[in-house]
């Protein structure tokens, strides 16, 4: 708490993935290291209002292979890439009755990814020499998030949400073999600008600084992704 009405933190998260290709000609694998440090904040307008943001960026150790059986090796390499968001947020929490709030939200966030061009190893001539990336996305949000009392002290949450990607331009990759020939282009999936979420959620809190709470979400697209997530959080003031 930096000011009756504000606060500022700041954040530090490890994350590792694992993305595989079921491609049947080249299965391919990818894992992803990533280290990620920002800032956030938040300020109390007053009548419910609240506004906050987040400004963060992250170092990503990426590392990539595909099975070529058709020669019996594999091309692999390791390259870094970087990552930045900044997001801005308003809300009103607004009672509806003792024991029940909701609370309609706007927000909009900005996000990068830049790879840097890199070379793989281990096909000979059929490794491929791949040129430098950039993923872009702008990102209106709309939600509502309510909370019910089901007894003392423990409340059963909910939220839903829409977003909509105006940069929605997808990814296209350029590359060549490392044996020669013309550089060729690789395009991502078509995803929908558009994607839709929801939680559940139950929290638990004494009011002396101990709270425990846990999450599950959905988001999805009319393209076909399916994100699920879980979450559990301890929280202890000392």
């Amino acid at each position: 708490t930096i000011a009756p009405r504000a606060m500022l933190g700041g954040v530090f998260a490890y994350s590792h993935q694992t993305i595989t290709g079921s491609e049947v000609a080249v299965p391919n694998r990818l894992a992803i290291d990533s280290y990620q440090a920002g800032f956030y904040g938040a300020y109390a307008l007053g009548n419910g209002f609240q506004i906050d943001g987040q400004l963060d960026g992250a170092l990503n150790d990426n590392g990539e292979s595909r099975s070529l059986s058709f020669i019996n090796s594999t091309a692999g390499a390791g390259y870094r890439s970087y990552s930045g968001h900044a997001g801005a947020g308003a809300r009103r929490l607004i009672p509806i009755e003792p024991g029940l709030a909701i609370a309609p939200s706007l927000r909009l966030d900005y996000g990068l990814v830049r790879s840097p061009a890199y070379q793989e190893g281990g096909a000979d001539g059929f490794s491929l020499n791949v040129d430098s990336q950039t993923y872009r996305e702008l990102t209106l949000t709309a939600g509502l998030k309510s909370a019910y009392r089901l007894a003392k002290q423990i409340y059963l949450t909910g939220d839903v949400g829409v977003g909509y990607n105006a940069l929605n331009h997808g990814l296209q990759i350029k590359s060549a073999f490392a044996g020669g020939g013309d550089t060729f282009v690789t395009s991502g999936l078509a995803l929908s600008p558009w994607i839709y979420s929801t939680a559940l959620g139950l929290v638990a809190a004494d009011g002396k600084g101990f709270d425990l709470g846990i999450r599950y979400g959905l988001a999805a697209t009319s393209s076909g992704l399916l994100q699920q997530s879980g979450l559990a959080v301890l929280k202890i003031k000392l």
